[in-house]
């Protein structure tokens, strides 16, 4: 990461406008004040949606990004239609053009995938937009039942990545909640990219905690360029000797 940074420009992708839902509070955290977003025009309608009454600004990206990184960024929006108007229209059901193969340091997915009917054709569209170090996120359900198409599993992301020329970074849990004073907080617990594991060990043994929406959330570093994708078989069932 810290070599994008010192970069000229850092090319970053979103797929969908993403809605970032931050307080006050948790703007600030970040080094970056609120006061220097730019709202978006339906922000209120978007708190609604989400359920989130004490988030008082729904930045543009772009105003977002600036407070973050300055001026030294060029950001591009991937969405199957124009809700801000400058999207770059595309259904991720399908190959991404070829001129966008290989063009961004960074690629963000805040909760599109899980959407996208043809998983396997938009995770291959992620990796293939992807330059040489470059950095790719995702964030989505283990399992919301009916929020999209799917649930993430670590093995998932372990799997399709590591056979196509990427590192996993970090994967881990992360879900929000709040406290019994009405206090906002986060938990996250690191999760294997193969082996089972309970959501009671994610929990830490507290049944109240496994009652919320849990997001897998997975970082990947392209090692070396491709233009060929390979669709992976299950890592446990490569293991041939565990089966004879």
């Amino acid at each position: 990461m810290s070599q994008l940074l010192a970069s000229k420009k850092i090319r970053i992708a979103f797929l969908g406008y993403t809605d970032l839902m931050l307080t006050e509070t948790e703007w600030s955290n970040l080094g970056v004040s609120q006061s220097n977003l730019q709202n978006r025009y339906n922000w209120k309608n978007l708190t609604k949606i989400h359920g989130r009454p004490d988030v008082t600004v729904v930045p543009t990206l772009s105003s977002a990004l600036k407070e973050i990184l300055g001026e030294e960024f060029h950001l591009t929006v991937f969405d199957f239609t124009k809700y801000e108007g400058a999207e770059v229209e595309w259904d991720f059901n399908y190959p991404i053009p070829k001129k966008y193969e290989g063009k961004f340091d960074i690629v963000i997915d805040g909760g599109t995938c899980e959407h996208i009917f043809n998983i396997a054709q938009a995770l291959s569209n992620v990796n293939l937009m992807l330059s040489k170090n470059g950095i790719a996120y995702h964030g989505g359900p283990l399992c919301w039942p009916n929020h999209g198409f799917y649930g993430y599993n670590p093995t998932l992301f372990a799997d399709f990545y590591e056979a196509n020329n990427c590192e996993i970074i970090e994967m881990f849990l992360s879900a929000n909640y709040s406290s019994a004073e009405g206090e906002r907080k986060r938990i996250t617990g690191d999760v294997p990219k193969y082996d089972r594991f309970t959501m009671m060990q994610v929990a830490a043994q507290d049944l109240n905690l496994l009652k919320l929406e849990y997001n897998l959330c997975a970082v990947v570093q392209k090692k070396e360029n491709s233009t060929e994708i390979v669709y992976p078989i299950q890592h446990k069932y490569r293991q041939k000797e565990n089966w004879m």
